[in-house]
């Protein structure tokens, strides 16, 4: 009884998922001067991300951090990949946007789209491995306002004791297996 009513919860849950699913709003499909625009804002946003990343890896070189060097130097030869797939897809939808067929281009934009958060998510990589620059460490410098109090080093408190007439006090030895 209890796997029968586990099996009916089950199916409810995808019979509503699957008619939500059918009545999502559907993306309006671009035509081909809006998808070239659209690749070319991509790409100005991914040559400023590759920028960046090279300057995090100068700064690395600068500071000789080899750790961070070898991070950023990660993420930079995947960003690079990165780039290749946006160019080659970029190319590829140049010569397709004369073509009938919308769903090749369509799926070509896709890829180029992709390409971009992908860099896009490459960037925020670098910048953890480069960890907290140095301009914004300068720049957090806070104030401490505190009390004014006594100042104990006032008075000779330094003085020897022999010289006050003060009795020394012995150090008491430890018991140790070696004394």
């Amino acid at each position: 009884m209890k796997s029968l009513r586990k099996i009916a919860i089950i199916s409810a849950l995808l019979a509503g998922a699957v008619v939500e699913a059918q009545n999502a709003p559907k993306a309006k499909p671009l035509n081909p001067s809006e998808m070239r625009e659209t690749a070319d804002t991509i790409k100005k946003q991914i040559d400023g991300d590759h920028r960046h990343v090279l300057h995090l890896q100068a700064l690395a070189r600068k500071e000789k951090d080899v750790i961070k060097l070898t991070c950023i130097n990660d993420k930079l030869v995947q960003l690079k990949a990165q780039m290749n797939l946006f160019d080659t897809s970029s190319l590829a939808l140049d010569g397709a946007t004369g073509a009938d067929d919308a769903s090749v281009t369509l799926v070509i934009f896709n890829d180029i789209e992709k390409a971009g958060e992908d860099v896009k998510k490459l960037r925020g990589e670098a910048d953890g491995c480069a960890g907290e620059l140095e301009m914004y460490k300068q720049e957090s410098k806070s104030d401490v306002d505190r009390p004014e109090l006594d100042d104990p080093t006032d008075g000779e408190p330094f003085n020897d004791p022999e010289q006050l007439g003060e009795v020394d006090v012995d150090v008491p030895g430890y018991a140790t297996p070696y004394r």
